[in-house]
């Protein structure tokens, strides 16, 4: 389960421009399994229907119309404390001049003001007002007391609310903290090596990294200091990761071995390639009336290198290798959990190649070093990293 699952997340609602896309938010943290409870102040029910945010959550919409009744106050007050985090996107420049000043005379100030929860403050503001020195103040004020406020930092967009990805992106990552990998780094390999054969072509293989890429969300949502070493350009990456960018087998290992000597767990799911030319073209190869010849050479053994450097500095404590074989998965595998010095290895049989890498559900196969076998059925591949990191935190 990802962070968000099973959160009590209260979103507060103002009366912005940039009011409707609370809903596209509201959606978004109940499709990751967080339980949303809405709050709308007067002028914002004037701009989206709070029947919107009803039918996305299936739970009551909070407004000022039947606050003030006494059984809707009490049953708040004997809930507000189950809260996980409050986010108030978007916040209109009123909104936080009241939550500065403490200025209580509506349904959601009054519920900012009264949760014992962290708050991200998500405002969107006038161009005519974001410059004023009183909007600014109360921003710095509402910063000194420990609120979050995510603003865009770029000067032409700083009266524009960032993004709603962004903000799911920031509060996933700030629910992380205190998770049970707190003050632990994890660094994840992910991505398929290129090997020059001139400066045109290379060999490389078909990794998608998704699964490297559900592994490091994984590593962040349990609070890790997560390390994502990738030959993938073409895709975000994981919210709060560290990236090193590498292409070849030989510079993927340099940073592996740069980065573990102080990790505490390693998750090898990059498919490094085991053969690169002998001979690189400094020139692209032209097509002649020869056949084409090119000779390889076997890449390095990254694990081989980080079990021997373990040796040394006991660092990783934690060693996960993957394996993708075409027959024989189980003896092939074993082979190298053991001559890997690896913790667990997950096993992938792969014999055709092209509907592995399109299908969704895939199945883990587990070895570990203890000699156990377990088999995980029906793990959705962007999902998979949370199984194999549940089963990281059990080791350590």
């Amino acid at each position: 389960m990802n962070v968000m699952t099973g959160k009590r997340i209260l979103l507060g609602i103002t009366g912005s421009l940039a009011a409707y896309q609370a809903a596209t938010i509201t959606s978004k943290l109940v499709e990751l399994g967080a339980f949303v409870d809405v709050f709308m102040t007067y002028s914002a029910k004037k701009l989206i229907s709070p029947l919107i945010f009803q039918i996305i959550t299936g739970r009551h919409v909070y407004s000022d119309e039947e606050w003030w009744q006494i059984n809707q106050k009490q049953f708040f007050n004997e809930k507000q404390y189950e809260a996980d985090l409050m986010i108030i996107a978007p916040a209109s420049g009123n909104t936080l001049s009241k939550l500065a000043n403490g200025i209580s005379d509506n349904i959601l100030v009054y519920t900012a003001m009264s949760v014992k929860c962290p708050i991200i403050l998500v405002p969107d503001l006038d161009l005519m007002i974001s410059d004023n020195i009183a909007t600014i103040e109360n921003i710095e004020k509402l910063k000194s007391r420990g609120i979050q406020v995510l603003m865009d930092s770029g000067e032409k967009e700083k009266n524009q609310m960032v993004s709603v990805d962004e903000i799911i992106k920031f509060s996933r990552l700030f629910l992380s903290k205190n998770g049970p990998l707190e003050g632990k780094k994890v660094v994840v390999t992910v991505g398929a090596t290129r090997e020059s054969i001139d400066p045109v072509r290379v060999i490389t293989n078909r990794s998608s990294g998704v699964q490297g890429w559900s592994i490091a969300q994984a590593a962040l949502d349990k609070g890790a200091k997560t390390v994502l070493i990738t030959t993938i350009r073409n895709r975000p990456v994981p919210f709060g990761s560290e990236v090193v960018r590498v292409d070849s087998a030989q510079q993927m290992q340099e940073a592996v071995l740069r980065e573990v000597l102080d990790a505490d767990i390693l998750v090898m799911t990059a498919e490094v390639a085991d053969f690169k030319p002998m001979n690189y073209s400094p020139h692209k190869l032209k097509k002649g009336d020869d056949i084409a010849i090119i000779e390889l050479t076997q890449t390095e053994d990254i694990l081989w290198h980080v079990a021997k450097q373990k040796n040394e500095s006991d660092c990783p404590k934690i060693t996960v290798g993957f394996a993708s074989e075409s027959q024989n998965l189980l003896e092939n595998a074993n082979v190298k959990l053991t001559s890997k010095n690896l913790d667990f290895i997950v096993a992938d049989h792969v014999n055709n190649i092209e509907d592995n890498q399109e299908g969704n559900l895939n199945r883990l196969t587990i070895l570990y070093a203890g000699g156990e076998v377990e088999i995980i059925d029906d793990v959705d591949r962007s999902n998979m990293g949370f199984s194999i990191m549940e089963r990281i935190v059990d080791l350590l």
